[in-house]
């Protein structure tokens, strides 16, 4: 069995989404609807992706119950390779190439954090599903004996230049890092009953930009394909949880993604979506986090987190400890 036995993130300022100046009339609606829709901040940092993945993992050492020691392998999961950088480094070695240049970031990053002794694996090709298949590779090292703890992180920056404001007023996005401490050792909090991931490819020979409506049908589809698989191999469905953690989106996109589920909007629970915006993965374990912290909740015991990627979705279902 695999408990999470800390959950730790970092992010950069807090900036107010009244503060944004609209580059344009539509700008402007999609921010009034996304206020309207209960987003209030995102997160901007002024450090590198990789330098505030060090703080996350800092930070969930120094709230555990295991020590760094202990921690055998760091799985380590970004899509910010644009944003290497060149200060944070300690090797003397000069990069041709940026990917070269954030590897080096990342070992620096693992060092601080005091787990320069740990093996290292990178992952980041599922988008917002990353943190199922580093989960799912976590618990199957804990399970197999393989490893005795893991730290688990996840760090993404928005690129500067870009607009914030996601997919035409879906979502807002954040710069922020999360790291999960696993181990076999029973802790407070939760652990992993369930790690299933769906893959659908066929969504590529769907070009998003030219027909929306075509994708965004066929996105539901896939959902509930997703949602029959993880039925297949669990024996739950999403409808069947009284709480099911989701990343940060406008409700009006979550109804159409999830309009093949029997699932009511009133079940899905996005905490996180007030302070950190979307920062992909991370949300639903912020969100988790947040309901650790709520009395009204500590009845449900039994909850799923569904991340949802380009082709890849993730259903995550978590147990209290008693």
């Amino acid at each position: 069995m695999t408990y999470i036995n800390t959950i730790a993130y970092s992010t950069g300022d807090t900036v107010s989404l009244n503060n944004i100046v609209p580059g344009s009339h539509d700008e402007a609606q999609q921010i009034e609807l996304l206020l309207k829709d209960g987003f209030k901040f995102f997160s901007t940092s002024k450090v590198s992706a990789s330098k505030l993945a060090s703080f996350s993992m800092r930070s969930a050492i120094q709230k555990s119950t295991i020590p760094a020691s202990m921690i055998d392998m760091v799985l380590f999961g970004s899509e910010s390779i644009w944003d290497a950088d060149p200060l944070y480094t300690t090797a003397n070695n000069t990069y041709e190439h940026k990917h070269q240049l954030f590897r080096s970031n990342i070992h620096n990053a693992v060092n601080d954090s005091g787990l320069g002794h740990a093996r290292l694996l990178g992952y980041w090709l599922n988008g917002c599903a990353n943190l199922g298949v580093g989960l799912d590779m976590a618990a199957g090292m804990i399970e197999s004996g393989r490893s005795k703890a893991v730290m688990l992180v996840y760090t993404d920056k928005h690129p500067p230049k870009q607009s914030r404001i996601m997919h035409k007023g879906m979502s807002m996005a954040s710069d922020v890092s999360i790291a999960l401490i696993l181990t076999r050792d029973k802790a407070h909090g939760h652990y992993l009953k369930h790690v299933v991931n769906y893959t659908d490819m066929s969504l590529l020979k769907i070009h998003e930009q030219q027909s929306s409506a075509q994708y965004l049908a066929a996105y539901a589809q896939a959902t509930k394909n997703a949602d029959d698989y993880f039925a297949r191999n669990t024996g739950y469905s999403a409808a069947d949880f009284s709480i099911v953690v989701t990343p940060n989106y406008a409700k009006s996109y979550m109804k159409f993604q999830l309009s093949y589920l029997e699932l009511a909007m009133e079940q899905v629970f996005m905490a996180s979506k007030e302070c950190i915006a979307h920062a992909s993965c991370c949300d639903p374990f912020v969100s988790l986090q947040i309901l650790e912290g709520q009395p009204a909740h500590q009845d449900t015991a039994e909850k799923l987190l569904m991340l949802t990627g380009p082709y890849m979705w993730s259903f995550i279902v978590v147990d209290q400890i008693t």
